[in-house]
């Protein structure tokens, strides 16, 4: 089955992963289920640039439990994912940062590095604009005004 990510599974909890499987929309899927997601999917991409190209704000992220969808690691699924549509890293980027703020209706407040603006940052050792699998390259993240290295937030050391 599609559930797991065996890597992925040591960054959330095991009740995470009790409900999950349950609690899928796919749950009850046969193979000709799977067959047909598959055969739509690569008309997505166009749709989604369709969207974005006729004004609609596209963002990044999504809900849980959410088949497939593991919290951290899924988002730089998407951000891959959202390339296929044609667009830039910036405008990728753009989506999952000031986007979010603004579909929030917070973007006078976050979403952007502005003074004034609240903060928490993912500081990268190398430029998303040149290639977005660099978003994964973290060297701190700073949120609410202390910094962390990543390994302490992934070992579960941060409370």
């Amino acid at each position: 089955p599609p559930y797991g990510h065996p890597a992925a599974r040591r960054f959330l909890p095991d009740i995470f992963w009790t409900g999950w499987e349950k609690g899928s929309f796919t749950a009850s899927w046969t193979s000709a289920d799977y067959a047909r997601a598959r055969a739509a999917y690569p008309r997505l991409p166009r749709l989604i640039r369709a969207l974005h190209d006729a004004g609609v704000l596209i963002t990044v992220g999504t809900d849980t439990p959410t088949p497939w969808t593991i919290p951290g690691v899924s988002f730089h699924q998407e951000l891959a994912l959202l390339k296929q549509t044609g667009v830039t890293n910036a405008e990728v980027l753009k989506w999952a940062t000031l986007n979010g703020a603004k579909a929030l209706g917070r973007d006078d407040r976050i979403g952007r590095l502005r003074p004034g603006y609240e903060a928490d940052l993912v500081v990268l050792r190398s430029n998303p604009l040149d290639d977005l699998a660099n978003a994964r390259d973290i060297a701190l993240v700073v949120s609410d005004g202390r910094v962390f290295d990543p390994s302490e937030i992934v070992s579960g050391e941060v409370r």
